[in-house]
Formats: C-alpha cells, structure tokens, sequence
C-alpha cells in the first residue's frame, strides 16, 4: 500500500508501507479536498504538527471491503462516502452532552493521524456517509467544508430580510454565499469583504449582481442597517477581520452577531469597550456534528437536482497526486485558486467549473 508524506519543507514523498488487515471499513480515496488547514501544515504555521504528516481530510471515497466486527449493516462494497474526519472519544465532558465537535480528545486525520493521501484507509462505519447515487465525486468532496458552513450559520440564524456580511471570498465565503442564496433566494442582503482583486474578480463571475463587494468595511451602504440589523460571517479569523468587526460595529446601529469560522491566527486583539458597550455578539463555530455532515449531504443533493448554477460556476483546480510536488506549494499560495482538489487518479493538471464535470 501506497501514501504521500508531508515533510516540514513542503515536500511530497511516496511511500510503500505494509497493508494491514482491516478492522473496520476499508475504503479507497478518489477525490481528497485542501483546505486552510492543509495549507497551514505544509507552511510549517500549524502547532503541534508531527512531520512526516499523511495530509488529506476532505475526502470522497470507496468501499473496498467490510470487516466482520466493525457490524456495519448499512453499507456494502463499491458503495461511495465521504469521512466525517474527527472522531470523538465518546467520554469526555463534550461528548457527554453531544458536543462532538469540541471533543476533547478529538482524533483528526491529515491532522494528528494519518489522512488521506493514501491508498487504503481504514474507517469506522459510523464515520462514513453514503453518498447518493446521482451525486458526482466532485459535488460529494464538498461535503465537509460545506459542513463547516452549516454549523457555523446556525449561531446568527440568518433569516428573510437579513444583511449578512461575509468576510473573506476564498472557498468558505463562496459555499457560505451559495448556501444563503440557496436556502434563502433573494431575501437576504448578502455583502462579500474582499480586497483582492483576483478574487473580487471571480466572485463577480460566479455570483453577479446577487452579492455586494467591499474593499473596504466603511464602503457599507449605511441605508441597510436599519432594515434588520446585520449578521457577520468571518471565514478569515486574523486580526484585520476582527479589527473590521470592531470598525463596523461603530457605524452601524449597536447589537451586530458574528460568528468566526476562520482561524488564520492564533492570537488577536479585541477592543473589549467596543464588545460591551456596541453589544457585540462574537461566537466561535469549530467543524460540524455528524447532523451537519447529514444535512451537507442533503443540500449537495437538492442542488444536483436543481442543477444550481452557483455551484456549477465554482472554479476548481484538481492535481494528479503522481504530480503533487510539481503543483500543490505554488497553487496553494495562488490567489486565483478557489477550490483545490486532489486526484489520486489523475493524470494532469485540470481547471474547469464544477457543472463542467457533473453529470445529469
């Protein structure tokens, strides 16, 4: 059996290792998704990092075969899932009252064990989700950042008449933008701060008139407020996007909600005054819970149905695995990349829109 080490220098390295046998459900990778977090480990940026690392945690796979006691009954061989990635330890204080996401001793693959640039994986059952029939791999391997999302909009609530301020274009302010369109059409106000041009130029191309682009928090309409307050989204989470929460929150009518999905830095600074006296609502949202994979799942797959064009015009950049080191360091750290998705597969590289690439 195959994997692809990470090294501290962001370098790539096959591996041949002896293949165990399985205790659980054997699957076979076929898309593997990248996101900040991959990022951050091959920068060297990420702590407690223990290289070499099998990165890879965004996942869409097959089942190879099934042992006798993991007891799984609800899947069979070549069926596909996508991993929920974190598993919990069921005993801890979180556990106890369903707060799988905040495990305290939360096992997370491509993180602190081995992910997904590997041959074989071996998973528990109740860690894999089937993936519908109709739905392609490319659509299934969003499942988890989508995910991300989903738990993350359930702490603001967004709701008809509501102006939601997404901080950050890159792949999460884009599903975050895709799944407020969708869920909630044009009854929502939706801002995008973004400063980069490149991307403030593909956010047009994907999401035209539907959204409003700031490069700056002050270019905020003032006549919107007073509608129905407003609600942050930061997928950034470094100090410039706190340092806009704060701004904002002084021209704007006091009570704004947040939520921080991202976390681009460990330590900032917060104005506690501007917290207290502008009552501002700062909350935290970490991955997801298994209902939030579930209901990822569903979305993904009203959306194939509905064939939803926002998703059909996200850019993607797939590498061939054989040629990650040629790719994965340069495109990582290039603005114009939206989605980056592994094939462990492929032959080349490939830039396209996902509609491209989706069947029915």
């Amino acid at each position: 059996m195959w994997q692809y080490e990470l090294d501290k220098d962001c370098v790539f390295h096959r591996k041949d290792i002896k293949e165990a046998p399985p205790r659980h459900v054997l699957i076979r990778p076929l898309l593997v998704g990248v996101c900040g977090t991959d990022k951050e480990i091959c920068r060297g940026h990420r702590e407690g990092i223990k290289y070499p690392l099998v990165i890879g945690h965004e996942i869409v796979a097959q089942v190879v075969n099934i042992a006798e006691e993991d007891g799984s009954n609800s899947l069979k061989i070549n069926d596909r899932v996508v991993v929920f990635p974190n598993y919990w330890c069921d005993s801890c204080i979180d556990c106890k009252v369903g707060h799988f996401n905040t495990c305290k001793n939360k096992v997370s693959i491509g993180v602190n064990a081995p992910g997904a640039l590997s041959e074989y994986m071996d998973v528990e059952s109740k860690y894999l989700f089937k993936v519908p029939d109709s739905l392609s791999n490319y659509e299934a391997v969003l499942t988890e950042p989508l995910a991300v999302v989903i738990h993350a909009m359930k702490k603001i609530d967004p709701k008809p008449g509501d102006n939601i301020l997404i901080i950050g274009g890159g792949a999460l302010g884009h599903l975050t933008t895709m799944l407020l369109l969708h869920e909630l059409r044009d009854k929502v106000n939706i801002f995008i701060k973004e400063i980069n041009i490149k991307k403030v130029h593909i956010l047009r191309e994907v999401f035209g008139d539907l959204v409003h682009i700031l490069s700056s928090i002050y270019d905020y309409p003032l006549e919107f407020p007073y509608l129905n307050g407003l609600k942050i989204v930061d997928t950034v989470g470094n100090n410039s996007s706190i340092s806009d929460i704060m701004s904002i929150s002084n021209i704007l009518p006091s009570g704004i909600r947040s939520v921080i999905l991202g976390l681009g830095q460990k330590n900032v600074n917060i104005d506690l005054y501007a917290v207290v006296r502008r009552e501002i609502h700062i909350e935290g949202s970490i991955i997801y819970n298994p209902s939030d994979f579930i209901n990822a799942i569903e979305i993904l797959y009203n959306m194939h149905k509905e064939k939803y064009e926002y998703l059909y015009r996200m850019p993607i950049i797939e590498i061939p695995l054989i040629k990650i080191n040629d790719y994965f360091r340069e495109l990582i750290n290039n603005d114009e990349v939206i989605k980056l998705i592994i094939n462990p597969y492929g032959a080349e590289l490939r830039r396209f829109k996902l509609g491209s690439v989706v069947e029915g």
